[in-house]
Parts: C-alpha cells; sequence; structure tokens
C-alpha cells in the first residue's frame, strides 16, 4: 500500500486565500506547494509531477484561465508520458 501523499500545487497572487488553502489541505493530510505568481506556478507545475492544480482565474500576468495559459497543453503532455 502506498504512503505518499497526495500533492497539491495552489497557485493564487492573493497571499491569505494561498495560505488559507495551504493550512486547509495540509491539515486534511494532503502535501501542498504554492506559488504566488502564473509564471513560477508554471515553473513549478513543469517540473513536479502534481495530483491536483488549483488556480486564481484573474492574475497579473498568466492568470489561470487555460485559455490564456497554453502551457496547459505542454504539463498534459508531460504528466501523461510520466504515467
Amino acid at each position: 500500500m502506498s504512503t505518499s501523499k497526495t500533492r497539491v500545487l495552489v497557485i493564487d497572487d492573493d497571499s491569505g486565500v494561498r495560505s488559507t488553502l495551504s493550512a486547509t489541505l495540509q491539515l486534511s493530510g494532503y502535501a501542498v506547494e504554492t506559488a504566488e505568481t502564473g509564471e513560477s506556478g508554471l515553473d513549478l507545475a513543469l517540473s513536479g509531477l502534481f495530483d491536483v492544480i488549483l488556480t486564481d482565474m484573474r492574475m497579473p500576468g498568466i492568470s489561470g484561465s487555460c485559455r490564456s495559459m497554453a502551457w496547459c497543453s505542454r504539463a498534459r503532455a508531460m504528466w501523461t508520458s510520466r504515467w
């Protein structure tokens, strides 16, 4: 039986939202990493394997909308190739 925790990436430019989500998820047993910008979230998403990504839909620069984040297809291809 696997003992690894579900990995969650939280991307939000609002520090209050980011810290609240992170603390709540950690208390629920998840392994959480956070990013405060879409750009740093992209770097983390492409460098690590996450089970879930929670992202703000409206941030300065790269936002959480898949239409404005061309990396969605790149990330999907990367994740799929790892399985």
